[in-house]
């Protein structure tokens, strides 16, 4: 929120396009600062030690998460980039105007998710019955927003296209509603994903 605050005030002040890319990294910034400062200060002091061993155990443990969240990424973006290069860019920025309205829909089973991680690790180890209980309901009720939201893009993406960008983007509509027909399937394979990690079955996976 600060971010966005921040580029719609570069841009009503005039600012450039380098304003714009410049703001959201002093966004990040600062906020790490005063979380840093906030966590010294309320929970614990930092010290920078450097246990080498403790570092090379960590990033092992974390190699599987970090091959799982590249390939998102990129699987997220290569398609523009493959498109880029086969068509012209008035058809990628139509494609790209779609892509970027789905992934703002995305947000909704990554919070999701991300909020019930610490809940299945914990029922993993504690109860594997409270786990699959949990995961279950989890499935189950973001299935019923995730297919419902993929039904309602469908129908109402002629009138999401054309409040958001107008009427030169009108050929993002049919685009808008055949990615909109996979939603509630990811929606569902989000938390998938975040129940097999919270179980460390990932490493098997791999």
């Amino acid at each position: 929120l600060i971010t966005l605050l921040g580029i719609l005030l570069a841009v009503k002040l005039g600012g450039d396009v380098i304003w714009v890319v410049t703001i959201p990294v002093i966004t990040y910034f600062a906020l790490a600062l005063i979380g840093f400062i906030l966590i010294n200060k309320i929970f614990f002091k930092f010290f920078l030690i450097l246990d080498f061993a403790h570092i090379r155990g960590i990033f092992k443990k974390s190699t599987p998460f970090f091959l799982v969240g590249a390939v998102a990424v990129i699987s997220n973006k290569i398609d523009i980039i493959m498109l880029s290069t086969l068509r012209n860019n008035s058809e990628v920025g139509l494609f790209s105007a779609a892509n970027e309205l789905v992934n703002i829909i995305y947000i909704v089973p990554n919070l999701v998710a991300t909020v019930l991680f610490p809940v299945f690790s914990r029922q993993y180890h504690e109860s594997s019955k409270s786990l699959i209980l949990a995961s279950n309901l989890s499935i189950k009720y973001i299935a019923i927003i995730g297919f419902p939201a993929s039904a309602g893009i469908y129908f109402v993406a002629p009138q999401i296209i054309n409040l958001i960008y107008g009427n030169k983007f009108m050929g993002s509509i049919e685009i808008l509603q055949i990615l909109g027909i996979g939603i509630g399937i990811l929606f569902v394979e989000n938390i998938i994903a975040y129940v097999i990690a919270a179980a460390e079955q990932i490493k098997h996976i791999m």
